[in-house]
């Protein structure tokens, strides 16, 4: 999803500087792109850090505590990141 934002922002010729998930995530947030779509810079920021911890999680309850919040609040944002594209 960060690779979509960064192709939409430097097709409308946005600078994003250091191409990084977390970089174009700040840059899409302070251009008002998110805004525009309807999600959470936050929350998004929040599903990339839980990516990048979920690999170093090795307790169950945590884990599972990770899984729920992908499934209920990180999979709705990314969705109406897909719908405003696909309507693009």
């Amino acid at each position: 999803m960060w690779k979509l934002l960064r192709d939409y922002l430097d097709d409308q010729e946005t600078e994003i500087g250091l191409i990084s998930p977390k970089n174009v995530l700040r840059v899409a947030a302070s251009s008002v792109l998110l805004e525009k779509i309807g999600v959470s810079g936050e929350i998004l920021m929040n599903a990339l850090l839980a990516r990048n911890e979920l690999v170093h999680i090795y307790d169950y309850e945590n884990a599972q505590d990770v899984l729920e919040k992908i499934q209920t609040i990180f999979v709705p944002e990314m969705k109406e990141v897909e719908r405003y594209f696909d309507e693009k």
